[in-house]
Parts: C-alpha cells; structure tokens; sequence
C-alpha cells in the first residue's frame, strides 16, 4: 500500500512526462477510494510554452485528475477536470 504523498508525487512525475512545459504545479484533492483500491489525485498546473515572449499572454491554469493504484503506486488513468 502507498499513503497519499506517495500517490500525489507518482501524479506529478506522470504529468510531468507529458507535460514538460508545466510550471507552477498544485496538488489541489487527494481522496482514497471507499474499497481503497486507488487514490484519485487532483493537479493543476500552468502550461507554459516557452517560445511565447509576450507579457501579457493570460495564463490559464489546467486541472487534471490521476488515479494511482494503492498497492503498485502506478497511473491506471489521467482526465481532465473542468472548473468554470
């Protein structure tokens, strides 16, 4: 079994594998399942493209759900998470 911070840094490096350009990366939810299975973890984090030089570009943060398997500490699922 792995406890929540385990679960929260195997997130981070999963969206950072496809994600390099994230900066400013939050942990935002971390929630156990019932049958404690998996963990589902909630990050957002800002998608920086580094060839854009402009000042006043708005940056938008993204939020992405992982759920981590509470016993091997693997990814079985990122999505997106909408908050408007």
């Amino acid at each position: 079994m792995i406890n929540a911070k385990e679960a929260a840094n195997a997130a981070i490096e999963y969206l950072k594998s496809f994600y390099s350009n994230a900066k400013n990366i939050m942990l935002e939810e971390v929630e156990l399942s019932e049958e404690k299975k998996s963990w589902s973890i909630t990050i957002s984090f800002e998608n920086v493209d580094p060839e854009d030089k402009k000042p006043s570009t708005i940056i938008t943060r993204i939020y992405k759900i992982f759920r981590i398997d509470n016993t091997s500490g693997q990814v079985i699922a990122m999505k997106s998470k909408d908050y408007k």
